[in-house]
């Protein structure tokens, strides 16, 4: 939807993200999206076994709980955020951008527990993907200086835009679920390579419970990005709140740039055992016949 100037950036995002259609994406952003999700599965199974997704994964396996899930590289399935915290974590650790691996881990866990497939499932990852990058973008350059990773913040409220657009909240349960999102939003560029794996997994389980929380009833603060007290004004000097609504619908943020492609592990990473290409063929299942819906 091309989004009209009525009310606060937060809420003009956040309405983008619940009333946008799959007929109207763009073939090229459909694409885009697309891409990110075989780039993240791909880099997901290879990181897998690393030192950060295996620490992530005892850490939560042991709390049990709903087989929503699948782990990539695990033969048992988690509660959704959970299985998003463990495969966005292995997707850093094998080399996959930051943002895409939240915005991917999040939708694909929370995708599977509903059972969405095909054009939805690609709707909600686009949709992530672009808050993402224009939160990105409206932090700016001076967020970074300050030594944030983008991956706990930007990314954060970007993965609750695909949980929400994939569990069909309102304008307003979106508005909320970036709130808490916002909240929770940080994490340090300079930590070690471990941590960073880390903060994007915790990133990637907060956005699914942002958005199960806002589709709960939770109301959130009503400026959670452009406030006084938002996103925007305490972690960057010198924010543009414009960014996050300035031609929403008619110009798309994300580029195929923003987001990388994963290692060739031709180049010397290895691929992961068998068992872990097994769960991501299942986890690439709820994408259906994307090829078709990209040529539609």
């Amino acid at each position: 939807m091309t989004a009209a100037r009525t009310g606060t950036p937060s809420a003009e995002l956040a309405a983008f993200v619940a009333l946008s259609t799959w007929e109207e994406m763009p073939r090229t952003v459909v694409a885009l999206a697309q891409r990110a999700i075989a780039d993240g599965m791909i880099a997901t199974a290879l990181g897998s076994g690393g030192p950060a997704a295996s620490a992530a994964f005892v850490a939560v396996a042991r709390d049990g709980g709903v087989a929503e899930a699948s782990v990539i590289g695990r033969a048992r399935r988690l509660p959704a955020p959970f299985a998003a915290q463990v495969n966005a974590t292995a997707a850093r650790d094998g080399g996959g951008p930051g943002t895409s691996s939240v915005v991917v881990a999040s939708a694909l866990a929370l995708a599977e527990r509903e059972g969405v497939r095909g054009s939805r499932l690609l709707l909600g990852v686009a949709l992530g993907l672009e808050v993402a990058a224009r939160v990105g973008a409206a932090l700016g350059p001076s967020h970074l200086k300050r030594g944030y990773d983008l991956a706990g913040t930007a990314a954060r409220v970007g993965g609750a835009a695909a949980a929400g657009s994939l569990l069909g909240l309102t304008p307003e349960a979106v508005l909320s679920s970036f709130g808490y999102a916002a909240t929770t939003a940080g994490g340090l560029a300079a930590s070690p390579p471990e941590i960073r794996s880390l903060v994007a997994g915790l990133a990637a389980a907060d956005a699914i419970w942002a958005a199960l929380l806002g589709g709960a009833g939770l109301v959130g603060p009503p400026f959670p990005l452009e406030g006084r007290r938002g996103l925007l004004a305490l972690e960057s000097a010198l924010p543009d709140a414009t960014q996050l609504h300035a031609g929403l619908g008619s110009t798309w943020t994300l580029t195929a740039a923003s987001f990388g492609a994963v290692p060739d592990p031709a180049a010397g990473k290895p691929w992961p055992e068998v068992r872990g290409l097994e769960a991501a063929e299942s986890v690439a299942a709820l994408v259906g016949a994307t090829e078709d819906l990209v040529a539609r």
